[in-house]
């Protein structure tokens, strides 16, 4: 009797002691990253080098080093297979740099035994894309569309340094020190008197009545020529030039609730007939700060998780102005 409760005693510190092994690994990965939550582990420093040499840097006497990898992308599609990493080093053969230096960063992806680039072109990234969804076996149906264009966001910009949003509504255009074009400004007059002011210096400009007064009366001379080619009504002709006036005074002629002339929509996925998968959703993206491209993105998915990207230019000056910030 005394024999088989020690076996018991002993049966029991065996579990309890698996079970905390489990919990402290599985903290151990959930708690990594700052709440990235991934199971899979990133890889090691070597054969992250070997492979930043062999397939990006490339040339042998080149320069540079690996200076940090960091988590900071986080699992927005509950990834099992996969984890998703960034990876700065010094020398510039990644797509995002750190100014001002000489450090530059991108991001990667691991299934725990290769590595994988996602700040390559486009078509190889969304390559590398379509083999994570295939291996994940992704269930695009119980996918949240915003998480879903979230996830995308940072891999369809096609310039290096570029800054890309996701926008949802009109609201998340408006921002300190940035003046939204004038919805009213079909002509885009008062954008250009408005950028005209600001880089000329507003103050002293204000001061000279006469050169302000000359740019006044162009711009009121384009608003008559636009109405004799038919750009512009009669009647909105005299709000343009009621505008212009009040701009000219140093008045602030930008509306309490703007119309914009587009339509902002929140991030939408759905099935097509054929089975495919249509994600829509619209973006502010530029370079750096200088965020001033609003593009709708129309990404399609195809039960084989080929991916294919269209892009369609709603404007290129969402801002008359934006904040002058030196790198």
């Amino acid at each position: 009797m005394k024999c088989l409760t020690n076996k018991i005693r002993v049966l029991l510190v065996v579990i309890l002691t698996t079970l905390s092994l489990v919990v402290i690994a599985q903290k151990q990965v959930t708690d990594r990253g700052n709440g990235t939550y991934y199971f899979v582990d990133r890889p090691s420093v070597e054969a992250l080098t070997e492979y930043i040499k062999l397939e990006i840097v490339k040339e042998a006497n080149e320069f540079w080093i690996l200076t940090s990898i960091y988590e900071d992308r986080p699992n927005l599609l509950n990834l099992k297979r996969h984890a998703l990493f960034s990876v700065m080093i010094d020398g510039s053969y990644l797509p995002w740099s750190v100014l001002p230096s000489s450090l530059t960063v991108g991001i990667f992806f691991t299934d725990g035994t290769t590595i994988g680039r996602l700040s390559g072109d486009i078509e190889s990234t969304l390559n590398n894309i379509q083999s994570i969804f295939s291996n994940e076996q992704l269930k695009l149906h119980s996918v949240d569309p915003a998480t879903l264009a979230e996830f995308f966001s940072p891999f369809i910009c096609k310039s290096p340094n570029c800054s890309t949003k996701v926008i949802s509504h009109e609201s998340q255009l408006f921002k300190r020190d940035y003046t939204i074009s004038y919805p009213r400004d079909k002509l885009g007059l008062i954008r250009d008197l408005q950028v005209m002011l600001y880089v000329v210096n507003m103050e002293s400009l204000y001061k000279d009545k006469i050169l302000l007064q000359s740019l006044i009366e162009y711009s009121l001379r384009r608003v008559d020529y636009a109405i004799w080619d038919k750009m512009i009504s009669a009647e909105s002709a005299e709000q343009y030039k009621a505008d212009l006036i009040a701009l000219g005074n140093g008045e602030t002629i930008i509306d309490e609730n703007p119309t914009l002339p587009y339509e902002i929509t929140p991030p939408s996925l759905n099935q097509a007939e054929n089975g495919d998968w249509i994600l829509e959703f619209i973006t502010l993206s530029g370079w750096m700060h200088e965020t001033n491209t609003l593009t709708l993105q129309r990404i399609t998915i195809s039960s084989e998780f080929e991916i294919t990207l269209e892009q369609e230019l709603i404007t290129d000056t969402v801002y008359a102005q934006m904040p002058e910030i030196m790198y």
